[in-house]
Order: structure tokens, then sequence, then C-alpha cells
């Protein structure tokens, strides 16, 4: 029997620099891992593409947010280190400020204080 990557990306020399932690979150065609980059144990987020190779639509998309990101300078926005490239797939690079996406903190049930305290915190931000 053929063993497979844990990550379909792991042929990636990009996605090798990461030692990747766990997958946190996966929507439409991206994938967000939480990783540790080996160069210089630097905890990050990767966005990263399912699609192997990555389309030139979505390397797009993921220059758009990065340029976006890098202009503000903010301490409640998460900082863009870069956005790279190789033969098989895109991946933005982010600052892990070791948060969990809100679709894992929220409870089951609608909880009208949870909801009013996370938009209190992200109206903070702006």
């Amino acid at each position: 029997m053929d063993s497979q990557p844990i990550f379909p990306q792991a042929s990636s020399p990009a996605f090798s620099a990461f030692e990747v932690l766990c997958p946190l979150y996966e929507k439409g065609d991206t994938t967000i891992y939480r990783a540790i980059r080996k160069s210089d144990q630097l905890p990050v987020i990767l966005k990263i593409s399912k699609e192997i190779p990555s389309s030139p639509i979505l390397l797009g998309q993921l220059k758009r947010e990065y340029d976006i990101l890098s202009k503000i300078d903010s301490p409640f926005v998460t900082k863009a280190y870069g956005v790279t490239q190789d033969n098989v797939l895109a991946m933005l690079i982010l600052e892990d400020i070791g948060g969990s996406p809100l679709t894992l903190s929220q409870p089951d049930k609608f909880d009208l204080q949870f909801f009013f305290e996370t938009s209190i915190k992200l109206a903070e931000g702006l």
C-alpha cells in the first residue's frame, strides 16, 4: 500500500521550510495551517492553496491580501510576512497571534453574551 503524505503540499519546496503543527480552517480553495518557520522557529500561519499546482488566480488573490495587510500597521491586525510561490503551490505567510477561528470558539448554542463580547473586541480593533 502506498503511503500518502499527511499534507499533500509536502512535496513543495516552499512548504518544506515549515514544520506544520495542525490545520486550523478549510474553506473554498485554501487551507489555513498553524506552523513554525524552520529557519528561525517563528510561529506562523500559512494560507495555502488546496489545488496543486496553485492557480494563477489564487496567487493573485494571495498577493492582494498580502498587499492590503502589509499596508496596515495596527496591533489589532495580523501582520503579513510574505507570499511565495514555487512550481507546486502558492502560500501566504502570516503572523501567528495564537488565536483560534471563531468557528471553533463559538458555543454550539447561540450565546448573546459571547456575540456582544466578540463584537466589542472586533470594534475596538477598528
